[in-house]
């Protein structure tokens, strides 16, 4: 068996530096909308070169460094960039640009004797100084206009942007998108009926798409209960109910919980080709399991079959089983396209829904009435792009998304003003953080930091980093460069925005995984590590 080996101390920190520094500049030539295109060369096939300009898709095609040392710094920064993109759909570079800043200034802090894990507190102290601050100044974000220009600063498309903005002007923060992909140039956009509920499935298995892991349903039926499905006799009688009866559709089993012996039916069923299934559980609990449960019978014209009505699984029809033109699941949403039921009925809901929100005492208690009402209210917009190459549509679905995801995100959060400014507005507050000795200056590293994404941009269009820091602190809060005219202007009046949430997120990732490079004072290293495409 071969024995893992041991770097300590500078050798170790040393080599994470650099491994994460040389994946950052990399992640910063994609920030700011002058960002450079990264072309990565393929080992074969027709596409030998794969055109790039997004951080997270770009880190999660570096899969190791040569140096063992440098790979584990890198695959640090990797791990953060694509948790960005996981979590809020975007800023991925500007992360990994704070995060290269904080790395710099704490070696150089260290190497003069500071304390690693005083260096951590005043970092921390710092970060939530400054979050504070960018939350602080975050406006609501309305209209079209606004809404566009935070789409195109995620994609870089305008002409994409200016279509998610309208996606979201349209349908409100509720609204959903399912972004479908076309052969050859194409970008479009369809309104239809739809909701979207918060869930999974039951088993990867499933799965008809692995690629993006989704289930995708043609004209299914839904049966939905409250039940944990976990013996034959619970879903034998619907599996052949749809079998005899069903035309050769396919079946959504959505309950409250699926295993043993009843999800190894759904299972061998699908897997053999008797029937095309899928298993599916929503989120919550107790009365707010039951109702999604009941909004979803509603919408699919199904019937909610609970458990405290003694049901016998033989006595199923498949007029107790909701329909929809199509439905699909991932890991997070099961989406709900035109389904089956009563308009008038769903109509009659909402209303009383809306008399529950305007008694309702508590914030909880609203929060609660409004998700239903999002349920029942919302569409559904389908975002229609094409290119002509497999890669070229990846990576306008990676476009999309990353708009899709921002917007959404500046619609909970807010907006900030964009290139930079956001950070540096928050540096007064990052620096009137009370401290001493080495955690304060842990708290510098983080001022330090916050001008780094002003930096990055300036020198990928060309400027100088520091004529144009130094001009936008003389210009004011809210003021950087703006890239297009080479001018310093007030970032909200050029309608220049950044989500407040992704940069809050952004620079509280950085923080984490910067210091925990910093106070590392040994690696193990295995001797055949193992490679893996997900980050």
């Amino acid at each position: 068996m071969e024995r893992p080996s041991v770097v300590f101390g500078e050798q170790a920190s040393a080599g994470m530096l650099r491994g994460a520094g040389q994946l950052a500049d990399l992640l910063g030539l994609t920030l700011g909308p002058a960002q450079g295109h990264v072309l990565l060369a393929k080992d074969g096939g027709s596409e030998r070169f794969e055109r790039l300009t997004d951080g997270a898709t770009l880190a999660r095609r570096i899969i190791a460094l040569p140096g063992a040392t440098e790979d584990v710094g890198a695959m640090l920064l990797r791990q953060l960039a694509w948790r960005m993109r996981q979590r809020v759909g975007d800023g991925s570079a500007t992360a990994a640009v704070l995060a290269q800043a904080m790395l710099n200034e704490g070696r150089r802090f260290m190497a003069a004797g500071a304390n690693p894990m005083l260096l951590r507190k005043g970092m921390e102290l710092a970060t939530h100084a400054a979050v504070q601050a960018i939350q602080a100044m975050a406006e609501p974000l309305t209209g079209p206009e606004r809404m566009a220009a935070l789409a195109t600063a995620a994609c870089g498309d305008p002409e994409l942007g200016k279509i998610v903005g309208e996606i979201y002007d349209t349908l409100g923060p509720e609204g959903i998108v399912n972004i479908q992909e076309f052969i050859g140039p194409y970008l479009d956009r369809e309104y239809i009926e739809g909701s979207r509920f918060r869930g999974t499935f039951t088993s990867r298995f499933f799965l008809t798409d692995e690629k993006h892991r989704l289930i995708q349903l043609v004209r299914p039926f839904i049966f939905i209960s409250d039940w944990n499905l976990s013996s034959v006799a619970q879903v034998q009688p619907l599996l052949e109910l749809v079998v005899r009866q069903g035309e050769g559709r396919p079946l959504l089993v959505v309950s409250a919980s699926q295993d043993g012996a009843g999800l190894s039916a759904l299972l061998a069923n699908h897997q053999k080709g008797v029937l095309q299934c899928a298993g599916v559980t929503l989120r919550g609990v107790g009365d707010d399991l039951r109702a999604a449960l009941d909004d979803l019978a509603l919408l699919t014209g199904g019937r909610f079959i609970y458990r405290e009505a003694a049901f016998d699984p033989k006595d199923l029809t498949l007029a107790d089983l909701g329909q929809a033109e199509r439905v699909e699941v991932d890991e997070d949403y099961v989406t709900i396209f035109q389904g089956a039921g009563d308009r008038k009925a769903v109509r009659r809901r909402v209303l009383a829904l809306r008399g529950q929100l305007g008694q309702a005492q508590e914030m909880d208690e609203a929060e609660k009435v409004r998700e239903r009402l999002g349920r029942l209210g919302s569409g559904i917009a389908i975002l229609k792009i094409g290119a002509v190459t497999p890669n070229e549509r990846e990576r306008r679905r990676a476009q999309a998304e990353e708009a899709v995801r921002v917007v959404a995100a500046g619609y909970r959060g807010g907006v900030v003003p964009g290139g930079g400014a956001a950070f540096l507005a928050a540096i007064p507050a990052a620096r009137a953080v009370p401290a001493e000795g080495d955690v304060a200056l842990g708290v510098a590293i983080i001022a330090r930091a916050l001008e780094e994404p002003t930096r990055r941009i300036a020198a990928n269009a060309g400027v100088e980093p520091s004529v144009a820091l130094a001009r936008a602190r003389a210009a004011g809060p809210a003021c950087a460069l703006e890239v297009h005219t080479g001018q310093v202007a007030d970032m909200r009046s050029a309608g220049i925005l950044d989500s407040s949430t992704v940069c809050a997120t952004a620079l509280e990732m950085a923080t984490s995984m910067a210091a925990m490079v910093l106070i590392t004072g040994a690696i193990v290293l295995h001797r055949k590590p193992e490679l893996s495409v997900e980050p």
